[in-house]
């Protein structure tokens, strides 16, 4: 999914994959986890948006949504602040790239 800048030149602002066979360049996928991702990127931080949790790898320019299941995540983030509060096996089900 493209989305488009509302500028004259109508850029591509950010890019939303949700296509299983996406991978990055170190062969993250929406398949990945939270620990594959620790074990590939640097998480600069973690970002609530529109109501849901993101990996922020900044390096990488990318988000990665959580796919949170566990309601006690976003509980135990918001009481510590760390991204390593996020358990390693949380799912990955979104990414967006800027």
């Amino acid at each position: 999914v493209l989305e488009l800048s509302r500028g004259k030149s109508q850029l591509v602002s950010i890019i939303n994959v949700y296509d299983s066979r996406f991978t990055t360049d170190k062969n993250v996928t929406l398949h990945s986890t939270v620990g594959d991702i620790r074990n590939q990127y640097s998480i600069s931080e973690i970002r609530v948006i529109d109501h849901s949790l993101y990996l922020l790898v900044k390096s990488a320019k990318m988000l990665f949504e959580l796919d949170i299941n566990d309601p006690m995540i976003p509980i135990n983030w918001t009481e510590s602040g760390s991204p390593n509060s996020i358990p390693s096996d949380t799912k990955i089900k979104r990414v967006i790239m800027y």
